[in-house]
């Protein structure tokens, strides 16, 4: 069986199949090199034209060299069945090996294959690996020729492993340390161009490393451009010319120079760390440390993606091409089951032996977890590509995007395993049916999928608040006298804060004045009644005036009840969240700073309408969501809610809609704006108004801070893909 070498590039192969039996000719340009590969020797073939490779067996190279363009089929059949006696070799079986030959432009049949190389795969095919066109580093990397015969002789990787070693020791021994320091590393170093500059660097030097090394054994780095390697750009070159090295040993450095090379910088950033300070180069120090060595061997090292790792395990296994092969074994189980066909692989007879059945079946396995895997990371980037689009309000037109591209991804691969090359003019009757039923299948599976309502949520920030919560409000502008500290526990009717206004207090002053000398007059008309008639007669005027006096002292006792705030709930005093307008967009001037009943604030002017505080439970906690006017007809009362807790140990606690405000919120937390959950060009769009909705959080949770900012997801009525984009197409256009 052939397999394809897209172990160098990933170029797709045409697979056209001759039109009737031709007397097939092996192209005259191909460049044959024999190698061993775990003990075995394998030969490789290097089309110089579409830049691939391909691996045959002994008796599959001598098989594929009797196609000189004078033996007729029927010879081709008698002289190949010699090469494998005493096993049996079927005239179809060599029909469909030269029939593979062809379809992989091995055959030179079609002259026009000779005259480009076959072009790349579309970027859609592997979106987590987009690779642009590259350029020639021969020129250059000739120049560093002297270096790389230094860097790769034994007594350099003998002090690169060295290094290795001591530094593993190293932080091992002092792990707990390490792991502070990564932390203090990522909650304070916001230098984040000089971070993504020393990456940049190490990847620089992890490509340059393959080269260096291709070329120090004999091959050529043929290639070197950008990679966009989920989503993230890097470089790349390409040194598929180690597959033609005849020891594994040196496609194996080959393959782990990368690697090694960024563990010598992990070494030396190591050794750097220990011997520095608390500071900025000790964190950098950290950063390089993790980054070329945890996340080097968790995805270069990976052997289920086609890295460093993937083609470490090729020659560690002896199985040259060991993902299309995988691919191509786990084809053929799949084939034989959905046609019933024990002849569906076109296998060679000699790989029916024991040996040859362990290695089918580590194919399968492998071809398994590879694929389970890759699903997992596409499911994954997307499920944070669709996060980050729920939270800008377009998350139902990327869940439709990516479903697509996940369905046309499955279809295309049942239909690579379901069907096989055969040579052109044969029919496969007895699989005809079943076609017809997988494409009806996938017809019905895929429409069916548009309709079935699938788990919805809307996405808003939210802030926590304390539950049972009540906001004091400054009914009347004065000057802060007294008040309680955040964090203290208030009682019903307890006064939580007195303000003065001194017109308020003068004019009091005055009236009580004023009240008590006509107190004082009346008592002293009242004693000299008896022997001072008339001035008896001023009683009434004076009790009228005192009347009087006395109401207007009422009416101003309740204007200085309004500077008294006064609690109504028994609970714990919490700062007020700091708001913005969405009326005149800045946030209000006062003379106050901070939280208006911090101790800095006593004697300020608190205005009238300023919130001076909030008292609520000191544990229990509810959230306000944020939603948009569009979203807020999907929310009803008793609702699931999920706030994404980073802190927590599950990472997200729920809750329970209590209440939906019927009219939008005109002032929105401006802490909202400060965490980059809302933009101050959402703000300032009276285009969007924002509901506000309350959200009971489960009361078995404790521990949540007050005023915490997160996003936050309403579970709300499930909804189809086709709906979906109904709804956002209606939104948007």
């Amino acid at each position: 069986m052939i397999t394809s070498g897209t172990d160098n590039g990933g170029r797709r192969q045409s697979s056209h199949m001759p039109a009737k039996p031709v007397q097939p000719r092996l192209r005259a340009d191909l460049v044959h090199r024999p190698i061993w590969s775990n003990r075995r020797q394998v030969w490789v073939i290097k089309d110089p034209i579409a830049g691939t490779f391909f691996y045959f067996s002994p008796q599959e190279h001598a098989m594929l060299s009797l196609a000189d363009g004078i033996r007729d089929p029927g010879e081709l059949h008698h002289a190949a069945a010699k090469l494998f006696l005493p096993a049996r070799l079927l005239p179809q079986q060599v029909d469909h090996f030269f029939a593979d030959a062809q379809s992989k432009g091995l055959l030179a049949t079609t002259p026009a294959k000779l005259q480009r190389p076959i072009d790349r795969q579309p970027w859609w095919i592997k979106p987590l690996v987009i690779r642009l066109p590259g350029v020639d580093p021969s020129d250059w990397l000739s120049r560093l020729e002297p270096l790389g015969r230094v860097l790769f002789s034994r007594p350099a990787l003998a002090v690169a492993g060295a290094m290795t070693i001591i530094a593993t020791t190293i932080v091992v021994t002092r792990f707990g340390e390490f792991a502070d320091d990564i932390a203090t590393a990522a909650s304070r170093f916001d230098q984040w161009w000089m971070l993504l500059a020393v990456i940049g660097a190490t990847k620089v030097i992890h490509e340059l490393a393959h080269a260096l090394a291709c070329q120090r054994f004999g091959g050529r780095c043929r290639e070197m451009g950008l990679m966009i390697l989920f989503g993230v750009p890097c470089l790349y070159c390409d040194v598929s010319d180690a597959w033609l090295m005849d020891r594994p040993w040196k496609r194996m450095l080959v393959s782990a120079a990368g690697m090694m090379a960024e563990w010598v910088i992990a070494a030396i950033a190591t050794l750097v760390w220990v011997s520095t300070i608390d500071g900025p180069i000790r964190d950098l120090c950290v950063t390089i440390m993790t980054v070329c060595s945890i996340s080097t061997i968790l995805f270069n090292g990976n052997p289920l993606l086609r890295y460093d790792g993937y083609y470490l395990l090729c020659d560690a296994v002896g199985i040259p091409n060991l993902g299309g092969r995988a691919r191509e074994q786990l084809r053929h189980v799949i084939r034989r089951w959905w046609s019933q066909d024990s002849s569906a692989a076109g296998s060679l007879a000699y790989e029916n032996s024991p040996s040859q059945n362990r290695e089918n079946r580590f194919l399968v396995g492998y071809a398994v977890a590879s694929g389970v895997y890759r699903t997992f990371l596409y499911v994954a980037i997307l499920s944070l590509f669709y996060a980050w689009a729920d939270q800008r309000g377009f998350g139902d037109a990327v869940l439709a995007l990516g479903f697509i591209l996940l369905a046309t991804w499955g279809v295309r691969s049942a239909k690579s395993a379901i069907q096989r090359q055969r040579p052109q003019g044969t029919k496969n009757q007895a699989g005809t049916g079943r076609s017809t039923v997988y494409r009806l299948g996938c017809g019905i599976a895929l429409a069916a999928s548009f309709l079935v309502p699938l788990p919805s949520g809307v996405t808003a920030p939210m802030i926590t608040e304390p539950a049972d919560s009540e906001t004091m409000v400054v009914s009347k502008s004065g000057f802060l006298d007294e008040s309680v500290r955040h964090g203290e526990t208030v009682r019903s009717g307890q006064v939580v804060a007195e303000l003065i206004d001194h017109p308020t207090a003068d004019q009091r002053l005055a009236l009580e004045t004023k009240r008590d000398q006509i107190e004082t007059r009346l008592a002293t008309i009242r004693d000299r009644r008896s022997i001072d008639h008339q001035s008896a007669s001023a009683i009434p005027t004076l009790e009228r005036g005192l009347q009087e006096t006395v109401k207007q002292l009422s009416v101003l006792q309740q204007e200085s009840d309004r500077l008294r705030i006064r609690s109504h709930i028994d609970g714990v005093v919490f700062a007020p969240p700091t708001t913005i307008s969405r009326r005149s967009d800045q946030i209000t001037t006062t003379t106050w700073s901070g939280a208006p009943l911090d101790p800095v604030n006593q004697g300020a002017l608190l205005s009238d309408g300023t919130t001076a505080c909030t008292v609520g439970d000191r544990t229990r906690r509810e959230a306000v969501f944020y939603l948009r006017q569009q979203d807020i007809d999907q929310v009803r009362i008793g609702q699931t809610a999920i706030l994404r807790v980073s802190g927590h140990p599950r990472g997200s606690v729920k809750g329970r809609v209590i209440q939906i405000a019927s009219s939008p919120e005109q002032q929105l937390p401006d802490s909202l704006i400060q965490a980059g959950l809302l933009t101050p060009s959402t703000i300032d769009s009276q285009a969007t108004p924002f509901y506000p909705v309350r959200v009971q959080i489960d009361p078995q949770v404790h521990g949540l801070p007050v005023r915490m900012i997160a996003w936050g997801q309403i579970q709300v009525e499930p909804k189809s893909i086709w709906s979906r984009l109904n709804r956002w197409s209606g939104e948007s256009f």
